[in-house]
């Protein structure tokens, strides 16, 4: 189709020409290859590196695999020296207690009148004797001591024996009930304490030695 365009020639359309230098060209093309050549080399150094690593988790997951073995001894090995680490140290504390636990036990049993025994004696965890530790004081956790009387008079004995003993600190009736069965009618208590965390003077072991071991006087 044929255009005739009839505006004069200073209104008529003129065409945008765009015209570029080749050496800008040039360097444009230039840039364009240098950078497509380092992305291309980054990116074959970074995939070199990846297989490396890849390389030697495998070479790390085979070694474990080969000596997993004998890192299992290892472990059961350390495991078992704790325990028995453990144990030593758990018999030489009873060891350096053996001597007050056998004065602590005979002075509780004397201190025991006629008509009254005792179901358990519990020492607070935290409250263990330390033996051969002169002028340590009681233990500020409380231990207790449970037990039946046959009567009020025989449990006011036993309580006031162990007021006058040395191992037995901050003395305290928790709680005593009238219990009656078909057969008998007894006091169930509880009394907490604090063990004395040091070994019995001689003169308390004395004194134990010529305590009544039976009755209800005091």
């Amino acid at each position: 189709m044929i255009e005739i365009n009839l505006l004069p020639k200073e209104l008529q359309y003129k065409r945008f020409a765009l015209s570029v230098d080749k050496n800008v060209v040039f360097i444009i093309i230039g840039g364009l290859v240098i950078a497509g050549l380092l992305a291309a080399y980054s990116f074959v150094l970074q995939a070199s590196k990846f297989k490396s690593l890849q390389e030697d988790i495998i070479q790390a997951e085979n070694e474990t695999a080969r000596y997993s073995a004998e890192i299992q001894k290892i472990e059961d090995i350390t495991l078992k020296k704790a325990q028995i680490l453990a144990r030593m140290s758990a018999i030489q504390v009873l060891d350096q207690n053996r001597d007050y636990w056998v004065i602590f036990l005979e002075d509780l049993v004397r201190r025991v009148p006629e008509y009254v025994w005792l179901t358990s004696v519990v020492q607070n965890p935290s409250a263990g004797p330390t033996a051969g530790a002169p002028g340590a004081q009681p233990a500020a956790a409380k231990s207790s001591i449970e037990g039946y009387s046959f009567s009020l008079n025989a449990f006011a004995t036993f309580l006031i024996r162990l007021k006058k003993s040395d191992l037995f600190h901050d003395i305290e009736l928790t709680s005593i009930n009238l219990e009656e069965t078909d057969q008998a009618k007894a006091y169930s208590f509880k009394i907490t304490c604090n063990f004395a965390t040091q070994e019995l003077p001689a003169a308390t072991a004395e004194t134990v030695q010529q305590a009544p071991a039976a009755g209800t006087q005091f």
